[in-house]
Parts: C-alpha cells; sequence; structure tokens
C-alpha cells in the first residue's frame, strides 16, 4: 500500500527541469603561478556537436616547466549531488604531470590550423611556459567544433570543473569553471 501511495504521488507531481547553469568561472587559490582574468564561451550551455567559440586572458606568473609542473584536474557532474568522474585514459579527475601537458602542446601545434592560431595571439608553442600574459580577445575569439560522443546520459547535463596548479609541489594557481552541456 505504502508503495501504490508513492508512486501515485510521484507520479502526479509535474516535472521541471531545473534551469542550466550559466558558464562562470573563478580562482580558487593563489594566483601568484596562474590568474584566469578573463574568460568567455558561447554557446551557454555548450552544444555537442556544434562550435563553441572561446576568448579569455590569462597571467602565467611563474615558469611553467615539464620537469617541477602539474595540474590536477577535478571533474564532477551535478545528479542529486556532485558525483566526480573518475581518470580513465586521461579523461576525467585526473592529475597530469608538466611532461605529460608539454608533450600534448607540443603534439597540437603540429596540426596547422592550431599552429596558426597559436602563432596568431602568440600563445607558447613548446615548454617551458614563460610568465606573461596571455590573451585571446573576444574581438577575434576561437571557434572550436566540440564533438557529439551521442552519450546524453553522461554528457548532457551541469558540470564543476577544478584545475590546481602546483609547481614544486606547491599550488600557484586554482580556477573552478562551471558549465552546463547539451547534446
Amino acid at each position: 500500500l505504502l508503495l501504490s501511495v508513492i508512486t501515485v504521488v510521484l507520479s502526479t507531481k509535474p516535472h521541471t527541469d531545473p534551469q542550466p547553469f550559466t558558464f562562470s568561472y573563478s580562482n580558487c587559490g593563489s594566483t601568484v603561478g596562474v590568474n584566469v582574468l578573463s574568460a568567455s564561451l558561447k554557446p551557454d550551455p555548450v552544444v555537442l556537436g556544434a562550435n563553441i567559440t572561446l576568448s579569455g586572458t590569462v597571467k602565467i606568473g611563474q615558469l611553467f616547466e615539464n620537469t617541477t609542473s602539474s595540474i590536477a584536474l577535478t571533474l564532477e557532474k551535478k545528479e542529486f549531488i556532485w558525483i566526480e568522474i573518475p581518470c580513465l585514459d586521461n579523461v576525467g579527475s585526473c592529475t597530469y604531470s608538466g611532461s605529460f601537458l608539454c608533450d600534448a602542446l607540443a603534439n597540437a601545434v603540429t596540426h596547422p590550423d592550431t599552429k596558426a592560431i597559436f602563432e596568431k595571439y602568440g600563445l607558447p608553442m613548446a615548454c617551458p611556459i614563460q610568465p606573461n600574459i596571455y590573451s585571446i580577445p573576444s574581438s577575434g575569439p576561437i571557434n572550436v567544433h566540440v564533438k557529439n560522443p551521442n552519450l546524453d546520459w553522461l554528457t548532457d547535463g551541469d558540470f564543476k570543473i577544478k584545475a590546481v596548479i602546483t609547481n614544486e609541489s606547491y599550488s600557484v594557481g586554482c580556477v573552478e569553471v562551471y558549465l552546463s552541456i547539451t547534446s
């Protein structure tokens, strides 16, 4: 009887989807090494299978080297509570060594289109990354195609991404990003 009552109550309650998060970011700790000064992402929410437009400014205050630096990424999806997505094949909540990131950067700029973008904006193309202010202006943002893996149950929703940048085991930067993704 109790199960029948619960079923009736749940079935008569109108279902309303909560509003998706609006893209936002904040520095969440030390900004000595990395400080996000501005960031923009459109469309909001991100639509998988379409293009996104990125712009922003980041201040790198310390040398980023392949031997002493790392980034710990925490990726969480909002269900009823925040659920951390584990690290699988370097995707999810992973810690990336400086050498992994420097290798990824070196590989990325071998693609002519990527190299052209990095050259246009004066972005670093190899490690070590020198202290400087790096900017992609909103007047000339980067357009990137985001693939749709057709896993709506996993990819659609609200996400929180936290990146903690360390240098010789000291936190030198932290940024949290909130965004929504839909297909």
